[in-house]
């Protein structure tokens, strides 16, 4: 899925395959500036989940760029179905349970013409049937430039992490 790896463990850093000497990989990544930030506002009524996302932007940003809204369970204990290698009393964290845009690629994000903020509101988002545990969901957003997993030039410009029914102000 984010990656074709052939041993463990494994890691994609900004969703391209890590040639495998991560801390200099995301050392490298940390010194970067960015010049976009964003905040988020969740709310859930039963199994839907409400999202307002603030893009805000320091210089005016003139790449494409692209969010990507991943639902992700924490304190999953080990599972007998297939996970035997994790040990008795493992607990999974950040777990993906599945994309909440229409494109798992990422939807474009629209900029008008020198605006410094934008807001994108998403209604009655589904998580029905997806988790395990509701209070241990999070939604993590990802702005990136336009691409598949493992592409050259794919870039993560900026996340935000936050769980359901809570603000996350700007990063």
């Amino acid at each position: 899925m984010l990656g074709q790896h052939t041993s463990y463990p494994g890691a994609n850093i900004d969703r391209v395959k890590s040639s495998g000497s991560w801390k200099s990989e995301v050392d490298a990544r940390l010194k970067t500036s960015v010049n976009m930030g964003m905040a988020l506002v969740s709310k859930t009524s039963g199994d839907n989940v409400n999202l307002d996302i603030y893009f805000g932007q320091t210089t005016t940003i003139t790449k494409d760029l692209k969010y990507t809204i991943y639902l992700i369970e924490n304190n999953l204990p080990q599972s007998s179905q297939g996970q035997t290698s994790a040990g008795a009393g493992y607990i999974h964290e950040h777990v993906f349970r599945n994309y909440l845009n229409a494109n798992m690629q990422g939807d474009d994000i629209t900029w008008t013409g020198g605006q410094k903020y934008t807001k994108l509101s998403l209604k009655n988002l589904s998580i029905t049937g997806q988790y395990k545990d509701k209070n241990n969901l999070k939604l993590l957003v990802l702005v990136h430039t336009p691409g598949k997993v493992g592409d050259a030039g794919v870039e993560i410009v900026n996340a935000q992490e936050c769980g359901l029914n809570e603000i996350k102000k700007w990063n």
